[in-house]
């Protein structure tokens, strides 16, 4: 039988945690969790005062997308112009 989607369990599988989000970057979970502390990743929600952080898809997604290049001189105008 399968599952049948309701809001809530949509916006569950919007939430990525900090594992599944290294396992997407391919990169380990601590440094994922340097990232945060530098504010060098993805936002992320707070859930609890234990520390318990999730990230939403769609941020981890548009923040890839930021990230794009296709030259390696990372500023905006070379995007710009190759993708003119």
């Amino acid at each position: 039988m399968g599952r049948i989607e309701t809001a809530e369990n949509t916006m569950a599988g919007d939430l990525l945690t900090e594992d599944e989000l290294a396992d997407l970057l391919r990169l380990s979970v601590s440094s994922v969790q340097k990232w945060r502390s530098l504010g060098k990743g993805p936002a992320f929600i707070k859930i609890d005062d234990r520390g318990t952080v999730r990230y939403r898809r769609s941020i981890v997604e548009t923040w890839l997308d930021e990230r794009t290049r296709l030259v390696t001189d990372g500023s905006v105008a070379a995007k710009a112009q190759h993708l003119a």
